[in-house]
């Protein structure tokens, strides 16, 4: 098939077949577990013109196809074998207005594009804590970071959005021009056209660029002492401070000094307005109950905004097979009885996150009659990253998110619905489900776009 495509008229990017020497670097997905996936040509629109005339050429000839911001996603819905790939990297702008506050991102751009943009002007915004995710899927999908427990999710700060609709035209949706095209991407855009960029608010940035922020890092040696730390750390968030963000990172890294042992590890913020000295102390305050044992690497300290957005990027590294599962509830004891239980169950290259959300996320100002798309609005998550590298354990790691699975039905823990956390989608739009199909009709009702999870 890639043999007989050609270059659609009008194309200005780069259109990349299997033989081309970029070819490689541009399909690959972030996930290993696609490695496999190869697709028949790539193309890399140059702005909105080109994602026009890339949708009336694949429609036109009956083309399957796959659009991919950053292709940082568990699932590999952004890339299909033998299919069609617009891949929107180049498109990677970020143009900022500092009087309104607000910002137009393309979507090829990265959390890292858009910190170092937006923090220019002493700004910051709703990005992921992996510095190389796209900022398409993420904000689109959900987008948890880390001042959203202070400023709500990425979806929840989309003011404005131009899309690239199935019959090739092209729209502006916001609140008030075609609202119901913006309720419908603010979750499931992928179903209904191309994004190809997203107005969003910013908000001011901490003191001087810098926030009482980091990672801290213990060993445990015991299923006592791990059961400590995880008690622990619930203490602390279960407290529901507003200005506090701590997640808990679960996992056995093979380098020194932890060689394979389980690594207890949290992600911290502080994000209220203090002064530094006073956001420290309040700080320690509030993580005192996780500090009566001294951590065996301690990171939290002052650092610039871009600098914690990238903390977890050896985690979310590229590179690596990856399956997973999670859960959400609006009981911490519960989550912690899970994870506890499910535990044992866990292979060594395996990973927990587990997230404190609540705040702005639960509390984001909404009528009943325009619910956003995206619901999954849990104070308490754990997403569950099995580690397929290995085959002598891959297995087990399979093994493991199906027990998990099991367990947080019989604990009463609802199964997670986070489209960008997980790849087993149990109908995450809810109540909207079937408003959404009605949008979905409207826009493409002849489906070139896929439908959402759960239609």
């Amino acid at each position: 098939m890639a043999s007989t495509l050609t270059r659609p008229e009008g194309f200005r990017g780069e259109f990349l077949l299997p033989s081309d020497p970029a070819y490689d670097k541009y399909r690959r997905p972030w996930n290993a577990d696609h490695e496999h996936k190869k697709p028949s040509v790539v193309l890399l629109p140059l702005g909105a013109t080109d994602v026009q005339v890339a949708v009336n050429w694949v429609r036109s000839n009956n083309l399957q196809f796959a659009v991919m911001s950053g292709g940082h996603s568990i699932s590999g819905r952004s890339v299909k074998d033998g299919a069609v790939l617009i891949r929107l990297t180049r498109m990677n702008f970020v143009h900022v207005d500092p009087e309104e506050r607000t910002a137009w991102v393309g979507m090829g751009a990265t959390v890292k594009d858009f910190d170092l943009e937006t923090n220019a002007f002493n700004l910051c915004g709703v990005g992921g804590q992996v510095s190389h995710t796209g900022m398409g899927g993420f904000t689109l999908h959900g987008g948890y970071g880390a001042i959203s427990r202070r400023y709500g999710l990425g979806v929840d700060n989309i003011l404005a959005a131009r899309v690239v609709l199935a019959d090739g035209t092209m729209v502006e949706a916001t609140e008030t021009k075609n609202p119901d095209l913006f309720f419908a991407i603010r979750g499931a855009a992928s179903s209904i056209g191309i994004v190809t960029s997203l107005k969003v608010r910013l908000y001011p940035l901490p003191e001087k660029d810098m926030m009482c922020s980091g990672q801290a890092f213990w060993i445990a040696e015991s299923d006592e002492e791990f059961a400590d730390r995880v008690r622990k750390w619930a203490e602390i968030v279960d407290k529901d401070e507003p200005n506090l963000y701590c997640s808990m990172v679960i996992d056995s890294p093979p380098p020194p000094p932890f060689n394979g042992r389980r690594t207890f590890i949290i992600h911290t913020a502080w994000l209220g307005d203090e002064p530094m000295q006073q956001a420290q102390e309040l700080m320690n305050t509030h993580l005192a109950p996780l500090m009566d044992k001294k951590p065996l690497i301690n990171a939290i300290d002052p650092k610039p905004y871009a600098v914690f957005n990238c903390m977890q990027d050896v985690v979310g590294g590229y590179g690596h097979k990856k399956r997973s599962t999670g859960a959400s509830t609006d009981d911490c004891q519960a989550l912690v009885k899970l994870i506890l239980a499910s535990e044992k169950y866990r292979t060594p290259a395996s990973v927990y996150l587990v997230e404190h959300w609540g705040g702005q996320i639960v509390g984001v100002d909404r009528k009943p009659e325009d619910d956003l798309v995206y619901g999954t609005r849990r104070p308490y998550s754990v997403m569950c990253l099995g580690n397929l590298d290995d085959p002598s354990t891959a297995k087990k790691s399979l093994e493991w998110l199906q027990q998990f699975k099991a367990l947080a039905k019989d604990i009463g823990v609802g199964v997670a619905a986070y489209v960008n956390y997980t790849d087993d989608h149990n109908k995450p739009y809810g109540d909207c489900t079937q408003k959404l199909a009605d949008v979905k009709a409207k826009y493409d009702p002849h489906n070139l776009f896929p439908k959402f999870a759960g239609m």
